[in-house]
């Protein structure tokens, strides 16, 4: 099956991105301040996509080719400010991002699934004229050139009406621009990320389930470094981990 999807959507500023006061981030020691001057993004996209099923439709492989244009996209900015950096958010003039994503999912043997998909993309940036942006070539703040994510599940049911379902989830999140560097600071890069998570729920009967899920099993080291264009170099200026979660609920239904 070939689908064409042409579409357009728009991306509205958030609450955070515009309030016009400075507070701190939970994690890392960013201090944002909004501006209450930033336009809504206008993004239009073309899809071209191909997919593959099994007689089953448990199996399946699919194929994505897009390209997005963003008017006015909003990215996150660094600045100085009273000899501290200051976070906030301005809009860019325009925007593009291409890139093909592939995605298969396999019944290896009955009940137990693989499915994995993974992306890549190019994006590029046009900025206003007689900006304060210290790199005027460069990726689209936010946007990882590559993604990748996997799991295996495995979903056995039960003659008594009960289900099991398990399922190991993996995330990988290439780097990316974390705020845009202006005034002479050089912008602010995450590292990649990956991450691990495990989740399973248990149905009793048709009310009674439990769930649960570890999150974050790997807890990577979320690190950023800073481009210094003075001295020509590149140093590490933040880093934290988030921990590792657990979480547990039951429910009941009519």
């Amino acid at each position: 099956m070939l689908r064409l999807s042409l579409s357009r959507t728009i991306t509205r500023p958030s609450f955070v991105e515009m309030a016009p006061f400075l507070y701190q981030e939970s994690f890392g020691g960013a201090q944002i301040r909004g501006n209450e001057d930033l336009m809504n993004g206008y993004n239009y996209n073309v899809d071209l996509r191909y997919e593959v099923f099994s007689d089953s439709s448990t199996d399946m492989f699919a194929a994505t080719a897009y390209y997005k244009f963003l008017q006015n996209p909003i990215e996150r900015t660094q600045r100085l400010s009273g000899g501290a950096t200051e976070h906030s958010f301005q809009n860019a003039e325009n925007g593009l991002a291409a890139g093909l994503e592939i995605e298969f999912r396999k019944e290896l043997v009955r009940d137990l699934t693989v499915s994995a998909n993974g992306s890549l993309m190019y994006t590029n940036v046009i900025l206003p004229e007689g900006g304060s942006y210290t790199n005027d070539r460069r990726s689209l703040q936010g946007a990882s050139p590559y993604l990748a994510n996997a799991d295996i599940s495995y979903t056995p049911s039960f003659r008594n009406g009960s289900g099991l379902s398990l399922a190991l989830l993996y995330n990988l999140q290439g780097p990316r621009i974390h705020a845009v560097g202006v005034m002479g600071l050089g912008d602010v890069r995450q590292m990649p990320v990956h991450t691990l998570d495990f989740n399973g729920s248990y149905s009793f009967n048709e009310h009674l389930s439990v769930k649960f899920a570890f999150k974050n099993l790997l807890d990577s080291t979320i690190r950023f470094t800073q481009d210094i264009p003075s001295a020509g170099r590149t140093v590490e200026v933040e880093q934290w981990k988030t921990g590792t979660g657990f979480e547990i609920g039951i429910s009941w239904s009519l």
